[in-house]
């Protein structure tokens, strides 16, 4: 049993112990009630007991006694219905908290190290494993640099070959990607999400490390 239908079990459990108790004070009072009126007609007997006097108190304690009787099932039944939609509701955010991660979790990550003002060259093989023909496109985030502004965004070239394609059940595609980088780029991390339509929220990442070219010098020629 999970800890949630354990915690519903507990909590049933306390309102029925409730539920006995307001009964058998519901019981209880009736029998006083009862006994009362008994008394009453032992030590009257000349005053008849249907009398407007008595049958009026009778009936407004009996009233009352169910009344109170009444609320307290009420209240208890207001009390169980509440833990149930809590209990609910919680679930339903673990459940959509729980789905929100999965969802930001990405498939994979393709890292790649390239020199400033070059191409970074990538592929990955994405497969079919649905039962239908799924018609997938590739499209990508602008990168965004890490440890930097997350509002400033990158915008370098990026071509998915191919970028639209069918798959049928079973089958599989190569997908090759060309990222250029510009010759102003600073050094740095860079990540792009990339969203592969036909199959979501199924994306992932673009991750590349952007370095100086280095110098060649006159030692290094000979």
């Amino acid at each position: 049993m999970s800890q949630e239908q354990d915690n519903i079990a507990k909590d049933l459990e306390g309102i029925l112990k409730k539920t006995i108790e307001i009964n058998t004070q519901y019981f209880k009072e009736g029998s006083n009630l009862v006994s009362q009126l008994s008394n009453s007609n032992k030590q009257k007997k000349t005053i008849n007991p249907f009398q407007p006097e008595l049958v009026a108190g009778a009936f407004t304690a009996f009233a009352k006694l169910n009344l109170n009787h009444y609320k307290n099932m009420v209240d208890l039944g207001f009390e169980f219905s509440k833990k149930i939609i809590n209990s609910d509701f919680e679930a339903s955010n673990d459940h959509d908290i729980a789905q929100e991660e999965n969802i930001t979790e990405p498939a994979f990550v393709l890292t790649e190290t390239v020199f400033i003002g070059s191409s970074a060259l990538l592929q990955f093989v994405l497969d079919n494993t649905k039962e239908e023909e799924a018609i997938c496109t590739l499209e990508n985030f602008e990168f965004i640099k890490e440890s930097g502004d997350p509002n400033d965004t990158y915008n370098f070239k990026t071509t998915f070959t191919p970028q639209s394609f069918n798959l049928n059940p079973g089958e599989s595609q190569t997908i090759k990607i060309k990222v250029n980088i510009g010759a102003k780029v600073e050094p740095g991390n860079y990540q792009s999400k990339v969203q592969v339509l036909g199959f979501e929220p199924a994306h992932f990442l673009i991750n590349l490390n952007v370095i100086k070219k280095p110098i060649k010098t006159s030692a290094d020629e000979q």
